[in-house]
């Protein structure tokens, strides 16, 4: 018996189509679009770094629909996946670039689920782990994230939209 094949997809379709989820706020569509469409782009092979994007439009929508367990879980077993996949002493650009921000997003999550101690404890690692550039590039953003462990959820929902943390969603919300 052979495997269906998953139909091809219009890609721009399906985006305009997430954003005009996005818009209406309707994030549990959205995410079921998302899901869709991750699973044609391993299928289809899409290339790695639009398999990255929409992965990071998945982050966007689970902690905009208020999901943050779900978000810390792919958050986490994304990183798992990097370190497991990488050697340190080759990592790309690329792949050291989409490790900052997903270890960001997660130190936002422990914040967002009062896991203030681990959030804590992730910003040290992380500032001991990365490179000069990022420690720059992030730490401003760590000041503030922390200053909000004692803030409620949509003020640093707020908080990370001002720093960009949404800004694929908002594109396609914008473009859509």
């Amino acid at each position: 018996m052979s495997k269906p094949s998953m139909p091809k997809i219009k890609l721009e379709v399906v985006l305009q189509d997430v954003g005009t989820h996005l818009r209406q706020q309707r994030y549990d569509i959205a995410l079921l679009t998302l899901q869709k469409l991750l699973q044609a782009a391993m299928a289809q092979q899409f290339p790695l770094v639009l398999q990255r994007y929409i992965s990071e439009l998945v982050f966007e929508c689970l902690e905009q629909a208020g999901e943050e367990e779900a978000a810390l879980d792919y958050c986490e077993r994304a990183i798992g996946e990097y370190e497991a996949r990488t050697d340190t002493a080759q990592v790309s650009e690329a792949v050291e670039n989409d490790l900052a921000v997903l270890r960001f997003r997660r130190i936002c999550l422990l914040v967002k689920l009062d896991q203030h101690q681990q959030a804590r404890d992730a910003v040290i690692e992380y500032q001991q782990r990365s490179a000069l550039q990022d420690k720059i590039r992030y730490n401003k953003a760590f000041t503030r994230i922390l200053k909000y462990s004692k803030a409620t959820k949509n003020q640093l929902l707020k908080e990370q939209k001002r720093m960009g943390s949404f800004q694929l969603s908002q594109q396609l919300i914008v473009s859509g």
